[in-house]
């Protein structure tokens, strides 16, 4: 089950350029953009988004279409991210960060950076990989190990706490060290649903208990009863 959670924290209402999360989670789509322009609104955005996705359709193909249909995307850091199961594809344009940490491992792994050859006009970055139980996917628009102690991030991600939680906490203790910009980030968990069974779900009997056996104890008479009637009755005929 993939327990998920995308949060903007403003820190500048004024500026003009903000961060922007559209989420399709009925297609398993979630978009992350870094330094939106506001005036351009997020509803055509997110039809164009609905129309091109679809099943078999590569994430750098929407990537592409996105940018074709707007321009004003080029100037933005973009983070496509698309699950199936436990399944994910990333990709992204510009500078964007993701992040994967194993918690028995402890280890925090990075999959996107803002790598100047990543980040030139159009380029788009993709990749493919399995989120696996306990483990947790994390998209920002920032470098969160900056904003974070690694090994406060490495207690934080190895709790049990929800994604939302996880991402309100992240986000609260970037904010003191990014002043100057608008926050986004996305947590994605994956946990495999419980099927266990509890003893609840039997039927429990004491081993004491001897209904079963007085039940068939006491039907015996009756089947006595017809097989010697059987035997009379067969006899008679002879």
């Amino acid at each position: 089950m993939l327990d998920f959670d995308l949060q903007i924290k403003h820190l500048h209402s004024e500026r003009a350029n903000s961060p922007l999360v559209i989420e399709l989670p009925e297609q398993g789509v979630w978009c992350l953009i870094d330094h939106w322009p506001e005036a351009e609104g997020q509803d055509p955005l997110e039809g164009l988004l609905s129309e091109v996705i679809g099943p078999g359709v590569s994430l750098v193909a929407v990537m592409e279409a996105l940018l074709d249909g707007y321009p004003a995307l080029t100037s933005c850091n973009i983070m496509l991210c698309h699950f199936e199961s436990f399944h994910y594809e990333l990709a992204w344009c510009g500078s964007v960060f993701a992040y994967l940490h194993n918690p028995g491992l402890h280890k925090l792994s990075v999959l996107a950076s803002d790598d100047k050859s990543s980040a030139s006009v159009g380029h788009v970055m993709s990749l493919l990989g399995d989120l696996h139980e306990g483990e947790t996917l994390i998209i920002s628009g920032v470098d969160v190990r900056k904003g974070v102690d690694i090994s406060d991030l490495d207690s934080l991600l190895s709790s049990s706490l929800k994604a939302n939680a996880l991402t309100s906490s992240i986000l609260d203790s970037c904010s003191s060290t990014f002043k100057s910009e608008n926050l986004s980030l996305a947590v994605f968990r994956y946990q495999e649903e419980d099927t266990s069974y509890s003893k609840n779900d039997f039927h429990h009997r004491s081993p004491l208990d001897r209904s079963r056996y007085t039940d068939n104890m006491n039907g015996r008479p009756l089947f006595l009863f017809l097989v010697l009637l059987s035997i009379v009755a067969i006899l008679l005929v002879i």
